[in-house]
């Protein structure tokens, strides 16, 4: 049989420039899941922390408590934005990442990162803006950002509590998205997806990618 005719428009052109134009730029990626959270900083287009969270979700009772160490995290890669993006003398940097440094280990407990950033606030670290966009990947139906599932295993036991309305209390999930937008810039987005099809999405990347340059950063 005739070999298939390639087609004329180049197919990969959205994948590499989901790559490309990152210059200036400033990303908080954060994957949700059902024992560990990972969440990275970016900044001009290459890696300059990363932090994961070792949790249970399933056994939470509410669902703030998955919500409030999502926003944490997110709190907590603004700070080293900040500090990544400090000017002046190189001791005053390195006295901040020391302070910082400790709550981004796998198993920081929450109340020493509430700590590191109160204590970086009473120290004066300068603010320098927020991220140009959160990128959040959850493992449940999202439709325009809004997480709005609810009857994965992740929330068993919120669905599970006799003690709340449950679709009244997950509401504090579905609106993530907006307790999120704080930490952006006026210009910048939050975006919430699937984590499968994001997977998908990042595989189609890399390919992409390395086919130009072989480097996939």
């Amino acid at each position: 049989p005739a070999p298939l005719p390639r087609p004329r428009a180049d197919t990969l052109a959205v994948f590499r420039a989901a790559a490309r134009g990152l210059e200036g730029k400033a990303f908080c990626g954060i994957d949700v899941g059902g024992t560990d959270i990972k969440a990275v900083l970016v900044v001009d287009g290459r890696v300059v922390e990363y932090k994961e969270y070792d949790w249970f979700p399933a056994k939470f009772t509410r669902s703030a408590q998955l919500v409030d160490p999502i926003l944490l995290i997110a709190r907590l890669l603004r700070a080293r934005l900040w500090i990544h993006r400090l000017a002046g003398p190189a001791g005053r940097t390195a006295t901040f990442l020391a302070t910082i440094e400790s709550a981004l280990d796998k198993d920081a407990p929450d109340s020493l990162m509430e700590q590191a950033l109160a204590d970086l606030e009473q120290a004066g670290l300068p603010e320098a803006g927020g991220f140009d966009g959160i990128g959040l990947c959850f493992p449940d139906e999202v439709v325009r950002n809004k997480i709005v599932g609810g009857e994965v295993y992740k929330t068993r036991g919120i669905r599970t509590n006799p003690d709340i309305d449950y679709e009244a209390d997950f509401a504090a999930l579905t609106h993530v998205d907006e307790r999120l937008a704080p930490l952006v810039t006026p210009a910048g987005r939050v975006k919430i997806v699937n984590d499968g099809p994001m997977a998908s999405f990042t595989a189609a990347v890399e390919i992409a990618v390395s086919d130009d340059s072989g480097d996939v950063a």
